[in-house]
């Protein structure tokens, strides 16, 4: 399984893990195939990330998968570091963050590189 921000999803995706909206009311349960009008409702409702059902290996495809392209690489980095499937809200945040400050990094590296 694997964690995507609401900007990654797309219909057809499978929940890995319930989603709860802040009063503890599940707003989408596992096992359930996002649609268009699923992500609306969670980004109605502020969600920011879900963890999505990981395809690929774990079915048996071969090669990386759609979902598991999308994930940033430095995200994927930083998993292979910290626990790749913690329930901690905060580690999830921090864990967010610090994958958008490393690709900023590499932007401006780049950036740096293909000026000179």
């Amino acid at each position: 399984m694997v964690l995507l921000s609401l900007e990654d999803l797309e219909p057809g995706m499978i929940v890995a893990k319930p989603v709860f909206n802040h009063q503890g009311a599940i707003l989408l349960g596992k096992g359930v195939r996002l649609s268009e009008k699923s992500i609306w409702i969670l980004r109605s409702w502020g969600v920011s990330q879900i963890w999505i059902k990981k395809v690929g290996k774990e079915s048996g495809s071969k090669g990386k998968s759609g979902t598991e392209s999308r994930i940033l690489e430095p995200e994927l980095e930083l998993r292979k570091k910290l626990s790749e499937e913690t329930e901690d809200e905060v580690m999830n945040e921090i864990l967010r963050a610090a994958s958008q400050q490393i690709k900023k990094r590499k932007d401006r590296e780049k950036n740096e590189i293909s000026e000179d």
